[in-house]
């Protein structure tokens, strides 16, 4: 039995949707978008951990992070 949290997630997929999904569609843009969600939260994180020091940021585009060295 599905929980509500996929059941919810499934429904705002295809409630956004111009056209019928398969399974493996909407298991796409459920990914997609825990992707983008999730990439913004770790970019948060490393500005955030920039501007304390503890991390260091590359020049690269994007950045890449490594521990600031002590």
């Amino acid at each position: 039995m599905p929980n509500t949290e996929t059941t919810n997630r499934v429904l705002e997929i295809l409630e956004s949707a111009d056209e019928p999904l398969s399974a493996s569609a909407i298991q796409h843009r459920i990914a997609t978008r825990s992707r983008d969600m999730t990439t913004g939260i770790i970019r948060d994180v490393c500005k955030e951990q920039v501007e304390a020091d503890m991390i260091e940021a590359t020049d690269d585009i994007p950045p890449a992070y490594q521990l600031a060295d002590e």
